[in-house]
């Protein structure tokens, strides 16, 4: 009867939401406090489902060539730039702890909700769930994801990284067979 309960009220959240209300990141926020608040099933099942609905914004460092660096210092606004050489994004990693070489995949519900500092030192894009688990499953010292990591950090390790991949790959297959 608790399982039903929880998939009803799921349909019931999530049949309210559609793409563009999941990009401003208030319902994720929303469905993280709640959780953070009630460390339940009932409310982490809603977060799963937005998290994996979501587009996620990702902190990630641009690394392009010295020839294309100083061809874009030596160019003046409104110049059209060619490069002569591929750019490459490299995510941020995150410590939570000091003492360990444990990393976390950092995502955030929206930009916001990094600090000023650490929002101004990188460039941002959106990626899917799907995406970012396997930035996880990527990197051998990485453990899991942080989601929100300065504001109210909600960490996804172990057993729920490998439920929501779970899930994840049941919506390929529903999807492939369609």
């Amino acid at each position: 009867m608790r399982i039903k309960f929880i998939k009803e009220k799921r349909k019931k959240v999530m049949s309210k939401v559609n793409k563009e209300a999941l990009k401003s990141g208030k319902v994720l926020r929303y469905l993280r406090d709640a959780f953070l608040n009630d460390q339940t099933v009932m409310n982490l099942s809603p977060l799963f489902d937005c998290l994996i609905d979501s587009d996620l914004y990702i902190p990630m460092n641009v690394i392009m060539s010295n020839e294309d660096i100083n061809t874009f210092k030596n160019s003046n606004v409104g110049d059209v730039v060619s490069l002569n050489n591929n750019i490459r994004m490299k995510p941020d990693w995150l410590k939570i702890n000091d003492e360990s070489e444990e990393l976390y995949f950092p995502i955030f519900s929206s930009i916001d909700e990094a600090t000023d500092n650490y929002r101004k030192n990188f460039s941002w894009i959106n990626l899917s769930l799907d995406d970012c688990i396997r930035f996880v499953r990527g990197n051998e010292k990485c453990i899991g994801l942080v989601l929100d990591a300065f504001t109210k950090p909600v960490v996804i390790t172990d057993k729920i990284l490998d439920a929501l991949e779970s899930i994840l790959k049941e919506r390929r297959k529903k999807e492939n067979n369609k």
